[in-house]
């Protein structure tokens, strides 16, 4: 069910490994827009559960496999920012007030931290530097981290202690 999708990320349930979340790139060349997909038989069957975006990263809420957060990263072809899934991606919203991003820096990485579930740090960069942002109410609102660091040279992953949440 996923022919010719070019797929960047992949994320498992937690809490039952037979349902899958999968994103796709778009590709500006090829014309060709991403998507968010879901199986809930281990990848026999996919189905669309977002359009016309560019997948950089999926990350599951470890304490509400509900909850999703998807990184769309910038495309001329699509819409960018951070979407967000209460229902298992049944609806969506865009969670991302207070990420300054442009039509070439955009976030990239999400990840929830392992026991502040509210807590979350996203990397925002692109063709330029970018900037390290939290939030601790699950998206509403973030706050950049780490300016006037490395960090605003651009984050290629994170890894949050499971021993302590700041850090």
């Amino acid at each position: 069910g996923l022919q010719d999708e070019r797929i960047l990320n992949i994320e498992t349930d937690w809490s039952n490994p037979n349902v899958i979340y999968a994103g796709s790139y778009a590709d500006f060349s090829a014309g060709k827009v991403g998507y968010i997909f879901k199986t809930t038989n281990n990848g026999t069957t996919w189905d669309t559960l977002f359009a016309g975006i560019s997948v950089s990263d999926i990350d599951i809420n470890p304490k509400n496999n509900k909850m999703l957060l998807v990184c769309c990263n910038p495309n001329a072809l699509t819409q960018h920012g951070i979407l967000k899934t209460t229902d298992a991606g049944g609806t969506w919203v865009w969670a991302d007030s207070g990420i300054t991003m442009t039509w070439e820096v955009g976030p990239i990485l999400v990840e929830f931290s392992p026991n502040l579930d509210s807590i979350i740090y996203v990397s925002v960069h692109g063709a330029h530097p970018g900037n390290f942002y939290k939030t601790t109410n699950y998206g509403v609102s973030w706050q950049g981290i780490g300016t006037n660091t490395y960090l605003l040279d651009g984050v290629v992953t994170i890894a949050i202690n499971p021993h302590n949440d700041n850090e």
